[in-house]
């Protein structure tokens, strides 16, 4: 699949470390664009400020099973496929919160929230 987009983090299989993912999400101005993504992490939690995922838009995807075998074809582990959703809802609560997060505190948050379903109270 080609990707006819542009922005730093909007599609192309390449894999980025979740501070350059928190970097160009985090200020909220890309909100959309993580909304409708999926993130594949390369290893299992918990993660890092260096774990890498491969961060693919959701915009060509027409359901769940094309999704799978994109990730199949491209030897993703599609059982660890996270929605830019749930990195939003962590990134936007932990504003909220405290202000101005620090990294750190947003990865501990979005692994809490992935680990425990619930969101971190960072306050």
């Amino acid at each position: 699949m080609e990707d006819t987009r542009s922005g730093p983090l909007s599609g192309g299989l390449r894999q980025y470390t979740l501070v350059e993912i928190l970097d160009y999400y985090g200020a909220g101005t890309h909100n959309d664009e993580l909304d409708s993504a999926k993130l594949f992490p390369e290893d299992d939690g918990p993660y890092t400020l260096e774990s890498r995922f491969f961060v693919l838009p959701d915009w060509q995807w027409t359901g769940d099973a094309e999704v799978a075998a994109f990730a199949d074809s491209n030897s993703l582990q599609v059982d660890c496929c996270y929605l830019g959703e749930q990195l939003t809802d962590v990134i936007g609560l932990a504003r909220q919160q405290v202000g101005s997060p620090t990294r750190q505190q947003l990865v501990d948050a979005y692994n809490y929230y992935l680990e425990m379903d619930d969101f971190l109270d960072l306050a």
